[in-house]
């Protein structure tokens, strides 16, 4: 097979359970079997007792089937939903420390070398590799650099549903509504797709990153084969997890009982369950040769018994999980403002859309006709080796490995690479150093056009060629001289898929800055500035204009930060700050003054890598970053601290919730607590770190739409608070003072709650707590307490002989009665007292402003 470098060849679904790579020679895509002849590789990764690393179905055998306590410390299995965490993954038999795209990368390796045991001269410098919709900057980052661990120099990434559209496009050419439902082994997709004179374009999408057949096999486990040895045996706690020493041999065995289960009910209607010769780790001896052995209750006895499994009782089971994926699916409907009617087909992607219920379900509640034309396990990898052939290689990659002959021609092409036309224009030229006629000429590989030869002018030519329809069209250039000969030229061949193209894919989440803005009371507060909105298209570019909030002394160690987000919510802190800029003022050539311009810009490439410039033009200084290289680890505390704020933050707003309000908001927080109480691994914690900022995003939408009452309820029990203050200073004149500014405010909260204005109610409760703080330090009884609060703190004020002396003439004022002298005193005091470390507050703040 004599391939040309210049386009991409390889098409890579790396999946979470199975992985699969497509070739495209130009004339047709092949998925390639492994070497055991499956289509699919487990994406299973570990070494052998010879201290070997090996991947797919004989790693998964070991870690699952024959699962002990070496196996799984030294196999890894669904690591896809580790990508980029910064965690570090450790094999017994092995010196190495792993991350979770290194990981990938031996998935990737193994299939890159079943191309090449078939094909020995297909290019595999460069692959498209597949992500799921919903992957974040952080996770499509950390699949390429596993595409480049794995020897792919180039790596383009596509999302998996419209890798899947691109699949079943081809071979389509009506104008139509799609919709993708791409249930894999451990995320969910679903995409709205458009199909308009082959062109492909996502109209809408929706995703979770932690729904797949994992979640079943684990459902599997958990709620039936676990109750099941319950019902029958005696354990005081039986934690059936990875993370769990004694039980993690016993909890493989079974995930790989629930796995076979689940895939046999597909085709039968009922399975038995054997759950026999299972292991438990023996964690009474010790040392590495120590022995798995039987799977034992606490009275002594071995657990072996069967239980028939009906095709109805997995169905029930899995009911929710699949209700999740078909409100999911309604949501993008819905929020596309497409009408149902106009959409002609599902396509489904995934092996779990091979089980009965999930196609009945959606052909039920959905409405819309099943398309099950293609393989599921294998479309996207078709897709993206389809796609593949859409993008060009650089050449500095097509060199990299290649023997450059002497006698080569250099040829530049320019065409388009996927069209609905159906003649083309291609231009070009060629490198010749003499002054000899030359001449080109293309023909396709079908035949079905073949062009004259062409002089070329000034190295140059141009032709329009003819395409077959709704096909992949292989070209092939030949150069010839002015005595007839061929020459060697390269490229020496080009391909053209006619029928399709694609708009731009979108990106999952909004992009954006988090700034600084100052309130009317001085106070700072984080807002999100969004630079792109969720669905905005790649490539992507954009600059905007912020100003410094301070003052930034040359050499100064303080830092002014900038932040890049990404994510849907409103509240800064519910997004993922992908990025961070820093200006030092140890870079500055003079003190940059506060309102200073900076010129922030944002550029996100086809393949979503996130590149952030900081221009700063009255210094001429420009700061450059990308996106950092993993997500934050969430550590125990941190989730416990979150979960305490949604407590409190529903108690705050639950007297002004109505009850299907309060409801929702306690069955969330029950949830988490409840998985709180399980033991985490870090996608664990990932997952549980999603669900509390949806729900803390649901209750900051609640306190925003419940505001007013609130600001209400508290002005009018602080009125009352202050009436009393006042009443109680005997002093008549600050007392009808104080009562002649409270009026006031009484008269402008009349109209702001009688227009319900939350903001102008907001400020107006401001002024009266400064009026109250007003009336309270008008009471000789405050001083004389804080007087007394100070003498306890003077241990730790910076002047102790000051102090002590302030203290003294304090006692003094106090027994002449003396008021404004003992105020004189407190506030010198107070001044002693340490000052609170302001510059690690202001490093928490956005150093920009709008």
């Amino acid at each position: 097979m004599k391939i040309s470098n210049d386009a991409i060849r390889i098409g890579i679904d790396l999946g979470t359970t199975n992985s699969e790579i497509a070739i495209n020679d130009g004339l047709k895509v092949e998925v390639i079997n492994n070497s055991e002849g499956s289509l699919y590789t487990p994406s299973v990764v570990g070494f052998n007792t010879n201290k070997n690393l090996i991947v797919g179905r004989e790693a998964y055998d070991q870690l699952f089937k024959s699962a002990s306590s070496k196996s799984t410390a030294n196999y890894l299995a669904e690591v896809k939903r580790k990508m980029g965490l910064n965690e570090k993954i450790t094999f017994s038999r092995s010196e190495r420390v792993f991350s979770p795209e290194e990981i990938s990368s031996e998935v990737l390796k193994v299939l890159k070398n079943d191309v090449l045991r078939r094909y020995s001269d297909m290019p595999t410098h460069s692959a498209v590799i597949t992500i799921p919709m919903a992957f974040d900057t952080v996770q499509s980052e950390a699949t390429k650099r596993a595409g480049e661990l794995a020897g792919f120099d180039h790596v383009v990434i596509l999302q998996e549903p419209i890798a899947a559209a691109i699949a079943y496009g081809l071979k389509n050419s009506a104008n139509e509504n799609w919709l993708v439902y791409d249930l894999g082994g451990g995320t969910f997709d679903v995409a709205l797709i458009a199909a308009r004179d082959g062109s492909i374009t996502v109209l809408e999408h929706g995703g979770n990153n932690f729904l797949g057949g994992k979640d079943f096999d684990e459902t599997l486990i958990q709620e039936v084969i676990k109750k099941k040895i319950l019902e029958k045996y005696t354990f005081n706690n039986l934690d059936l997890s990875l993370k769990n020493e004694l039980y993690s041999v016993t909890y493989c065995h079974l995930k790989a009982l629930a796995e076979t289960a689940k895939i046999k009910l597909s085709t039968q209607m009922e399975v038995t369950v054997d759950v026999v010769d299972v292991k438990m780790a023996n964690i009474n001896q010790k040392g590495k040769s120590a022995r798995d052995i039987d799977f034992t209750d606490e009275d002594g006895n071995i657990v072996d018994f069967s239980f028939n499994l009906t095709r109805a009782e997995y169905d029930k089971l899995i009911a929710r999980k699949v209700t999740e994926t078909i409100e999911l699916t309604n949501k993008v409907i819905s929020n596309s403002k497409i009408q149902k009617s106009t959409i002609t087909k599902v396509i489904l992607v995934g092996a779990p859309t091979l089980t009965p219920i999930i196609r009945h379900r959606i052909q039920k509640e959905i409405g819309i006709k099943v398309d099950t034309s293609m393989n599921p396990f294998t479309v996207v990898a078709e897709g993206a080796a389809i796609f593949a052939l859409s993008q060009k290689v650089p050449q500095e990659v097509i060199d990299k490995d290649r023997n450059i002959p002497s006698d080569e021609f250099k040829l530049t092409l320019n065409y388009e690479t996927m069209t609905n036309e159906v003649d083309m224009l291609v231009t070009g030229s060629i490198e010749v150093k003499d002054k000899r006629d030359y001449f080109i000429k293309v023909s396709s590989d079908s035949g079905f056009y073949n062009s004259e030869k062409i002089k070329l002018q000034n190295k140059s030519f141009s032709l329009y060629i003819g395409l077959e329809k709704h096909k992949q069209n292989l070209f092939w250039v030949y150069l010839i001289d002015e005595k007839g000969n061929n020459l060697n030229v390269y490229p020496h061949s080009f391909s053209v898929t006619q029928g399709m193209s694609l708009t731009g894919a979108p990106i999952p989440h909004a992009v954006g800055i988090v700034y600084s803005e100052q309130q009317s009371n001085g106070e700072w507060i984080q807002k999100c500035f969004k630079y792109f909105d969720r669905k905005s298209q790649l490539p992507l570019s954009k600059t905007s204009t912020f100003k410094t909030i301070k003052d930034l002394l040359k050499g100064e160690t303080a830092l002014l930060p900038i932040e890049v987000y990404e994510g849907d919510y409103e509240t800064p802190d519910l997004n993922k700050v992908v990025t961070r800029i820093e200006i030092d003022g140890s870079n500055l050539p003079f003190t940059l003054k506060k309102g200073s311009e900076v010129d922030i810009q944002i550029k996100i490439s086809d393949s979503r890598i996130l590149e952030v410039e900081a221009y700063i033009p009255e210094i001429d200084l420009s700061l450059n970053a990308r996106a950092d290289v993993y997500n934050k680890n969430i550590e125990d505390k941190e989730l416990i601290k979150q979960v305490d704020t949604l407590q409190e933050g529903q108690d705050m707003i639950a007297n002004h919730l109505n009850q299907d309000q309060k409801d929702e908001i306690q069955n969330d927080i029950a949830d988490i607590k409840q998985a709180m109480s399980q033991s985490l691994d870090a996608e664990n914690k990932q997952k549980l770190d999603g669900k509390i900022k949806q729900t803390q995003d649901k209750l900051e939408k609640l306190k925003h739409s419940t505001s007013f009452d609130r600001i209400l309820e508290s002005y009018e029990t602080l009125l009352v608070k202050v009436e009393s203050t006042i009443e109680d200073i005997s002093d008549n004149k600050i007392n009808k003072a104080l009562f002649e500014t409270l009026d006031k405010i009484k008269a402008k909260a009349t109209m702001s709650i009688k227009g319900r204005d939350a903001g102008a109610l907001k400020i107006i409760l401001s002024e009266l707590e400064r009026l109250n703080q007003t009336a309270i330090t008008s009471s000789p009884e405050y001083w004389i307490g804080f007087f007394a609060y100070l003498i306890k703190r003077k241990d730790k004020m910076a002047n102790s002989n000051k102090a002590n002396d302030l203290i003294a003439k304090g006692k003094s004022a106090l027994d002449n009665d003396d008021l404004d002298a003992l105020k004189n005193i407190v506030v010198e005091l107070s001044q002693l007292l340490p000052r609170d470390d302001r510059e690690d507050m202001e490093r928490q703040i956005a150093g920009i402003t709008r």
